[in-house]
Parts: structure tokens; C-alpha cells; sequence
């Protein structure tokens, strides 16, 4: 049998595989509804994508600068942001995880996230940071941001995971009403920590039971 074939066979079958699609790249204003289907969205600077009803079958990544409001949107990825104006989620689904990263403003309402929700090294201006009543099958973590005089909200989540709260500066961070499988972990914080009716598998943030 000769040498070739194999390897003529590979080259056959890597030629007829599909090509991966480019992602949908957002300059400006970019609308898309129920009508949408993207592969991957990718938010620039100066862009604002707004998803109503849309279906995204991979990754919605949003660059420095980029604003992104989802509202009853679907994505079969992952949704991440790295220095965005604004990441506002409400009644979506997401098939994977949500990390946020050195964004102004934050709100995640009524979503459904099928990893870890993670807000990290962000500066929330204006209204308080809210993650309010969310279903997160993962962890949800709040790290290293600086809340100046503001608030971070945190009320009627169900996180399947620990909720972790870690060297977080400044300003208020209000638990209400959570219930997390895992631990409720605080550590580092120079930010105000207030909470009641919260209910987790353990507990050592003292007084936020």
C-alpha cells in the first residue's frame, strides 16, 4: 500500500471541511434581532451592538471602548469584555461563561449563565454594578475592582458554585437573598460588605448569612 495515500486522504478531507466563518465585527451602531444569526460577534472601540432576540452560535467578545446590550439574546458561546463602556445582559441565555474585565458599567439581569460569571478589575461608574437574579451553573466572583463611593448589588442570584468576594476596594457590596451551593467566600476586601438571607453550603463571610 503506498505511503501517500493516507496523507492524500487527509488533504482531501481538510479541503472539503468548511471554512470557520469570520466573526461579525461591530465600528458603529449595529442592530441585530430575532431574525439574526450570527457565528461571533467582536464589539470595537466606538461600537455599540444592541442583540433583541438575536441567536449568536459562538463567542461574543467586546474590546476597550465597546458597549454591548443583550436583551433576550442567545449565545452558544462565551461572552467577554476586556476596558468596555458598558456590558448590559438582561433576560439572555448564555451557553458558556460571562467575565467582564476594567468596565465602567455593569448590569447582568435575569440571565441564565452556563459557567462562571466573573467581574474583575473594573471601575463601575454612575449606577451601581447589579447582578440580580440570575440562574449561574458556574462560580460567580467579583476580584479586584474598585467601587469609588458606588455599589455593587448583588440580590436573588442562584449560583450553582461558590460566590467569591476578593480583594474588592472601596464603596458597598450589597448581598441579598442568594442562594449558592458552594462557599461564600470573602477575602482582602477594603470595600463594605452588607447582606442578609443569603444561604450557601458554607459560609465564612461572617455576618452576611
Amino acid at each position: 500500500m503506498s505511503h501517500a495515500r493516507p496523507y492524500a486522504l487527509a488533504l482531501l478531507l481538510a479541503l472539503a471541511a468548511p471554512a470557520a466563518a469570520d466573526p461579525t465585527i461591530c465600528t458603529d451602531v449595529c442592530k441585530f434581532g430575532k431574525q439574526d444569526t450570527l457565528e461571533s460577534l467582536v464589539v470595537k472601540d466606538g461600537g455599540l451592538a444592541f442583540l433583541k432576540g438575536t441567536h449568536v452560535t459562538g463567542d461574543v467578545t467586546v474590546e476597550p471602548g465597546g458597549i454591548l446590550l443583550m436583551h433576550h439574546a442567545e449565545i452558544g458561546g462565551s461572552v467577554m469584555a476586556d476596558g468596555a463602556e458598558r456590558v448590559i445582559v438582561k433576560h439572555s441565555e448564555i451557553a458558556g461563561g460571562v467575565t467582564i474585565d476594567d468596565t465602567r458599567r455593569i448590569f447582568v439581569l435575569h440571565s441564565t449563565i452556563g459557567g462562571t460569571l466573573r467581574i474583575e478589575d473594573s471601575h463601575p461608574k454612575g449606577e451601581a454594578a447589579k447582578l440580580i437574579k440570575n440562574d449561574v451553573a458556574g462560580d460567580l466572583e467579583l476580584v479586584d475592582n474598585d467601587f469609588s463611593d458606588k455599589k455593587a448589588i448583588l440580590v436573588h442570584n442562584d449560583v450553582t458554585g461558590s460566590l467569591r468576594l476578593i480583594s474588592n476596594a472601596n464603596g458597598k457590596i450589597m448581598l441579598v437573598h442568594n442562594d449558592i451551593g458552594g462557599t461564600l467566600h470573602c477575602a482582602d476586601n477594603g470595600s463594605t460588605l452588607v447582606g442578609k438571607k443569603n444561604h450557601a453550603g458554607s459560609v465564612d463571610c461572617p455576618g452576611l448569612e
